[in-house]
């Protein structure tokens, strides 16, 4: 048995350890706050401290455990009392000491035989999560990592520990990213709740697994696959949305949901008994947006109202009913108009009978029939393909080849546009026609101020448009179908109202950031956007459009060199009163003021630019004059940042005065004017970094997929080798044999001429008697 606390001392003794940290602890600290939070953490193996003092100055109240006297005593020095020698063996603390386990550089340093030791001392002590960092490959001593395994080993351990995935797992672990195991990989748990843990062993889960399976749980490609796409799925929930996850089987789709959206409710129905009741066990935290019911489907959602969800889930559930057209016409009456179905499919897994041979499937789908059946009802939306570890190879039968995880978006063809194993769709109940009573779900909590800006059933003739058209956070998000919704309402609305208006103004932008605009195209809407501009404006919602359109105009007439033009739009966009409507439309003002006095530079009329741009400074004052109130619409409950607040449209106002008061200062100057001088505040350096992590992001991507290629490439190379090697081989052995048997008539040849030459002897010999 290691003795652990003699060997790290010894370790940590050596003048080459002082300092030491396997990682970068700025980085793991965020990780851990991003995805944990902001309970107590105990650091185990804390080495030198350095993450536990990384936690502290982010206001976590983290301690340090480690077997070693040597550094715990060193650490104290630095940060008195807050760290600890102990084993990890046999934890110092009571049950659930910390919200949070963490151990980087720690567990792999275990013996094989004691990492269950270990991670029931884990499980014991920590009260909700466990953050682990753990080395894949040998350290570069080649001695101090006893257990060197991979993310499957390791996951499973956990899972017999009663660990789960945590909700997070797949923030912190990308889906793609887990075809291959790093030299360091991190796994994020929770602890599962003692009933569901006594109730349902794993052993009773393996026993279910044909149907149903706790994919958190579980290790594996199938496993990332299945909680990935709920992930996934929440890029299309709004706050205050109702969910239903339909045929929600074991439960942790819902909780995914619930923990990685802002919905306020989620109802999974299942048809058995057996998984409501372990999902209602499991998956409850939060019970008052948590409901898991039994029920077959179509027949169970008879007692839900029209109207009664915002969005509904369904994977891998219209192929197991016997008629999935009339699930998908109740998914369609239990929407909200403009509500959302999110659906995946197993794409084409049918063998050489043309049927599934997985007994619970009743139909095979693939990509046409999944668009025709969805488009009979809905407005598709996106479309993905998914796979997790293989795919059928189109034009041959039934040959099916090895493929590593992906999830990629493709496009509404009309064809398959890929081989994938499964299909991931997402498609919205179109908002018109319809007489719903509308209420305000994604800014309840101010709903009830009366602000213009939220007074969408006053000011709407279908207030059910915000969300399904004009909201760029939540509308439907492919550009194609968002503009055939919006060319509906330019042709059924009335041309004076703010139906008619947004509708404009999202075709406008649409055309102003096609890549190649049409001449016809830009002038049609311009004599669109005149002949509202120049009506009065019936309601305050009208200014807000008259502003939104006036800015779009101009944009659009500076994209096509109407430079003169143009300027006059965005001086006309500046002389709107925008103060009744609501502080929220001085970004658009402040930015025709500086826009204006952009195009004055560029025509070399500097003074002018000088007087747009003074206009823009003064207009802070218009900023100074307004009221908390104004900005946040309701102090007592005012919305997240970024989500409809007035903070962010606050802040960009004033950074639009921030870029005019670069330009007066570069014009008294008299230098040059530099662009990026001009152009630089808070917003452009946050869009500079961020298209640099795009950049970044998507050299990653790329250089990744090089990688898998490479890697395939040389899978096949190493095939080839071995087939080549293998047929040395046989070659060798056959021409051994032949040598064998070419040496083997070599003698006997050699033996039949002996025996000829011994015979012709005698004959000569006897012929040479009877001459005598």
């Amino acid at each position: 048995m290691t003795d652990y606390r003699a060997e790290y001392d010894d370790y940590w003794s050596r003048e080459d350890r002082v300092g030491e940290s396997s990682g970068d602890v700025e980085i793991i600290a965020n990780h851990i706050v991003n995805t944990c939070g902001l309970g107590s953490v105990l650091d185990l193996g804390s080495g030198e401290g350095l993450l536990v003092g990384a936690l502290l100055r982010r206001g976590i109240d983290a301690k340090g455990l480690d077997v070693s006297t040597v550094v715990v005593e060193r650490c104290n020095k630095r940060l008195p009392g807050r760290f600890q020698q102990g084993s990890i063996l046999s934890l110092p603390f009571t049950d659930g000491a910390f919200h949070t386990i963490v151990s980087t550089d720690c567990m792999e340093h275990l013996e094989k035989t004691d990492v269950p030791q270990a991670l029931q001392e884990i499980f014991r002590v920590a009260g909700r999560y466990v953050f682990l960092q753990l080395a894949t490959t040998q350290d570069r001593d080649g001695h101090w990592h006893l257990t060197v395994e991979g993310r499957a080993w390791w996951e499973s351990k956990c899972f017999e520990a009663g660990f789960r995935k945590h909700p997070n797992y797949y923030r912190l672990n990308e889906y793609e990213a887990l075809n291959n195991d790093s030299w360091q990989i991190y796994i994020l748990l929770e602890k599962i709740p003692a009933e569901a843990l006594t109730d349902y062993t794993l052993e009773s889960l393996d026993a279910e697994r044909g149907l149903h399976m706790d994919m958190t749980r579980d290790t594996g490609e199938r496993s990332d696959a299945h909680i990935i796409r709920y992930q996934w799925a929440c890029n299309y929930i709004k706050p205050g949305d109702r969910v239903l996850d339909a045929a929600c089987g074991l439960g942790y789709g819902g909780y995914i949901v619930r923990h990685l959206t802002e919905a306020a409710s989620v109802v999974g129905i299942d048809g058995s008994d057996y998984a409501i009741d372990y999902a209602t066990k499991s998956f409850s935290f939060n019970s008052d947006r948590a409901k898991y019911q039994s029920g077959m489907l179509p027949e169970a959602l008879s007692q839900y109202q029209d109207g009664s969800f915002d969005v509904v889930i369904s994977f891998e559930t219209l192929e197991h009913v016997e008629k999935p057209a009339e699930l998908l016409q109740e998914f369609y009456r239990v929407l909200t108009p403009g509500g959302r179905v999110i659906v995946s499919v197993p794409n084409d897994w049918s063998d050489e009978t043309g049927t599934d041979p997985n007994p619970f499937h009743l139909h095979v789908y693939d990509w046409k029939r999944l668009k025709s059946e969805l488009s009979n009802h809905f407005l598709l939306e996106d479309a993905y393909a998914q796979t997790a570890s293989q795919v059928k190879l189109a034009g041959q039968d039934n040959v099916w080849e090895r493929r590593s995880r992906s999830l990629r978006q493709v496009p509404l063809s009309e064809d398959s546009p890929v081989e994938c194993e499964w299909w991931l769709m997402t498609a919205m109940k179109s908002p018109l026609g319809s007489t719903f009573p509308y209420e305000e779900r994604v800014f309840a909590n101010i709903a009830d101020s009366g602000h213009p800006s939220i007074r969408y059933s006053a000011y709407f003739e279908n207030p059910w448009l915000i969300y399904a058209m004009v909201n760029v956070s939540y509308r439907l998000k492919n550009p194609q179908t968002l503009a055939t919704l919006a060319e509906q309402v330019l042709r059924t609305m009335d041309r004076k109202s703010n139906d008619y208006a947004a509708a404009l103004c999202v075709k406008a932008y649409s055309i102003f950031e096609a890549h190649l605009m049409e001449v016809g195209a830009v002038a049609e809407v311009l004599a669109k956007i005149d002949q509202f501009t120049e009506l009065s404006s019936k309601d305050l919602m009208g200014v807000r459009w008259k502003v939104s359109l006036l800015m779009i105009k101009g944009k659009l007439l500076q994209a096509t060199g109407q430079m003169l033009e143009a300027k006059e739009a965005f001086i006309a966009c500046t002389k709107i009163d925008i103060r009744k409507f609501g502080i929220h439309l001085a970004t658009k003002v402040t930015e025709a003021h500086y826009l204006a006095g952009r195009i004055s530079l560029a025509r070399e009329q500097q003074e002018e630019a000088r007087q747009y741009w003074q206009k823009g400074l003064l207009f802070g004052q218009v900023l100074l004059e307004a009221s908390l109130e104004d900005v946040l619409i309701k102090k007592t409950a005012p919305n997240r940042f970024n989500n409809g607040d007035g903070v962010r449209e606050y802040t960009v106002a004033w950074n639009n005065i921030a870029k005019c008061a670069n330009g007066i200062y570069l014009l008294n100057l008299n230098y040059d004017i530099d662009y990026l001088s001009l152009e630089n505040c808070h917003q452009t350096e946050y869009n500079n970094v961020n298209e640099q992590l795009i950049i970044v992001r998507q050299t990653l991507v790329e250089r990744t997929r090089l990688l898998e290629q490479t890697k395939k490439e040389f899978s096949e190379l190493d095939q080839d080798l071995i087939n080549t090697r293998q047929l040395l081989i046989e070659r060798t052995a056959l021409l051994e044999q032949t040598s064998q048997d070419l040496l083997e008539r070599t003698e006997d040849l050699v033996n039949t001429r002996q025996v000829l030459i011994d015979r012709t002897e005698r004959l000569e010999k006897a012929l040479k008697d009877l001459e005598q």
